[in-house]
């Protein structure tokens, strides 16, 4: 059977990263896995028995972290995880995969979330609260957790870079639409987020925001 890989990038400290994979070691997410975490300087360096981790002396942001752990595997899918997340239901990766490919051109499949700006659709307060229903969605979600097979990103190309901390999600989500793929949400499957906990940090993060929302506006013609 194939795997996913499962990529997480961190910064900072070690606490989120750790405690995400916690939480996927704690379910049984009903698909073979291999998780590379994408250490940008946290402190001190991540290191975890029985986890692959690559790491670079200095801290990027997250469109490129995200683009050098897909870049260091090779599995037929990927998911990519924020590390300030908490995996709360068994058979994530299991239903996903099963809607990934339940029809053909299905691009990206994310599970809801209590949490992910600025896209509500994929938004509900927790598990409880789930429609149990796949939603087909035409617009952006963020990358919070989100699944692709490796074949898409290899006709559609990694996360642009120039977009660093922000719309690089909105920016990939246009390309996989304008390339005639679909992005479905699994309402059956739902993650707890917090939000922002490490990225938000970085220094310069709130201007970065605004120019990449300027360059978003500019490389697709938004008025």
């Amino acid at each position: 059977m194939n795997k996913v890989d499962i990529i997480i990038p961190t910064t900072m400290d070690n606490s989120y990263v750790n405690w995400c994979i916690n939480s996927i070691q704690a379910f049984d997410i009903s698909y073979p896995y291999e998780i590379t975490v994408v250490d940008n300087l946290a402190e001190p360096k991540f290191e975890r028995a029985g986890i692959k981790s690559i790491r670079f002396e200095e801290r990027m942001w997250f469109a490129k972290a995200i683009n050098r752990g897909i870049e260091a595997t090779s599995n037929e899918y990927v998911l990519l995880l924020n590390n300030d997340t908490g995996i709360a239901m068994p058979n994530l990766l299991g239903h996903m995969i099963e809607v990934l490919n339940s029809e053909d051109k299905i691009g990206i499949v994310s599970p809801m979330c209590n949490f992910a700006s600025p896209a509500p659709i994929i938004q509900c307060p927790n598990k409880e609260s789930l429609p149990n229903k796949i939603i087909k969605h035409n617009g952006h979600i963020a990358f919070v957790c989100v699944l692709l097979k490796r074949s898409t990103i290899n006709e559609i190309g990694l996360l642009d870079e120039q977009f660093k901390n922000a719309f690089c999600d909105s920016d990939y989500c246009t390309r996989v639409l304008n390339a005639g793929y679909k992005i479905y949400i699994d309402g059956f499957q739902w993650i707890f987020h917090y939000g922002s906990r490490t990225v938000s940090r970085i220094p310069g993060y709130y201007e970065e925001f605004g120019k990449n929302h300027d360059r978003m506006h500019k490389k697709w013609n938004i008025k």
